[in-house]
């Protein structure tokens, strides 16, 4: 019993028109005709009365009905939950991101997923990188987006933008008229760090800088967490610099002004495990490479 002759005959026990259900399933009326007598002889009952201008249900017809539509129903919902987990159009996926990207890149790319794959079901955890990396490789998260690069064998990495450094400091800062700002004019201001990171910490490559500009960062407070940061910050207690997409966040009394060093920007990212080939993450790193292209006109690449 073909999956085809049900749907005709669902389709005509609905309409009891031949040409209305035809047009129903997408096919001529011969065919669905023919579905409807091989349904019929299979069976050994006939299952429609057919008059010169109308179409009705037998009495085996409409047990027939009663019976095997719930199947029918069962069998198309299931064929297209599983076209949809193939494509990466439903399932449930495990998300770790750094904080910078909850003002701008993840919602563009929740929104895009909410309208393109609507089943879809997120669990998104804010996390720094070094924590995301063990959580990925226990599999306590599918898909990390973190800072690159990770030096971590079994992981493919694809970098999604670069975000250049920035200064932020109090709107009524001594160079807040200043539309550009030197390394070199931030030696005689208290700065206020995040802890440094190894390996994947922005906050490394400002100190290194300013050795190179010839002075030790006066650094006279560490905070894990960016609210506290911005809170000293914007009661003059001290300066930062902190990525560009982190100004996405606004807090009102603390402006930000880009570097005059041509310092390397960050590299920003998706990490996943290299046998963890899922449609569904594949899904939400190609939205979430469209997205970071269309906000910061970032080239992305693939890196092993």
């Amino acid at each position: 019993m073909e999956l085809r002759h049900l749907h005709s005959f669902l389709a005509l026990a609905e309409e009891l028109h031949f040409g209305r259900a035809a047009d129903r399933v997408g096919i001529a009326q011969p065919p669905l005709s023919r579905h409807i007598q091989q349904l019929e002889a299979e069976i050994g009952s006939p299952l429609f009365e057919r008059g010169p201008r109308s179409v009705t249900l037998t009495r085996a017809g409409r047990e027939f009905l009663d019976r095997v539509r719930p199947h029918v129903e069962g069998i198309t919902q299931a064929v297209h939950a599983s076209r949809s987990a193939g494509n990466g159009l439903s399932g449930r996926l495990t998300v770790g991101y750094v904080s910078n990207l909850s003002y701008q890149l993840l919602p563009t790319v929740l929104s895009q997923l909410k309208a393109s794959a609507p089943d879809v079901i997120l669990d998104l955890h804010e996390m720094p990188t070094l924590a995301q990396v063990p959580a990925l490789r226990a599999g306590e998260i599918s898909l990390a987006l973190l800072v690159l690069p990770i030096d971590e064998l079994g992981m493919m990495q694809r970098r999604l933008f670069q975000d250049p450094l920035v200064v932020v400091m109090p709107a009524d800062h001594d160079l807040a008229q200043k539309s550009v700002i030197s390394l070199a004019e931030l030696c005689r201001y208290p700065f206020i760090a995040c802890p440094r990171y190894e390996k994947t910490s922005f906050q490394n490559v400002i100190i290194e800088r300013c050795h190179e500009a010839g002075y030790e960062p006066n650094v006279i407070h560490e905070v894990t967490g960016k609210t506290l940061m911005y809170e000293l910050i914007a009661h003059g207690i001290g300066i930062s610099v902190v990525p560009r997409s982190s100004s996405q966040g606004h807090r009102e009394g603390v402006v930000y002004r880009p570097l005059a060093e041509m310092l390397r920007p960050i590299d920003v990212g998706a990490v996943w495990r290299k046998e963890d080939e899922d449609p569904l993450r594949r899904l939400f790193v190609n939205t979430a490479a469209a997205a970071a292209l269309e906000i910061y006109g970032a080239k992305t690449a693939a890196v092993a």
